[in-house]
């Protein structure tokens, strides 16, 4: 879990920095090496949201809301998922 948690900083922090293509790589890496990441699906649905893939979005949302999982994102994953 270390090593995903260590890409989604990385992408927390590019997309802290407007970097949205570079976020979404590290959350990418992030659920690829831990799929019970919540928290880096979460933030790669923002992403695909502000990048306007709406569907990529909702598939990532979609995830998070199925697993019934806290993704410590405040319920956000919720409301993309609307």
């Amino acid at each position: 879990r270390a090593a995903s948690d260590a890409e989604k900083t990385k992408g927390n922090a590019a997309l802290g920095a407007g970097d949205l293509a570079a976020a979404r790589e590290a959350y990418s890496k992030a659920v690829f090496l831990d799929g019970r990441n919540m928290a880096a699906w979460c933030n790669r649905a923002l992403c695909r949201l502000r990048e306007r893939d709406y569907r990529g979005a909702a598939g990532d949302a979609t995830v998070v809301v199925d697993s019934g999982g806290d993704s410590g994102d405040g319920g956000n994953a919720a409301l993309l998922h609307k």
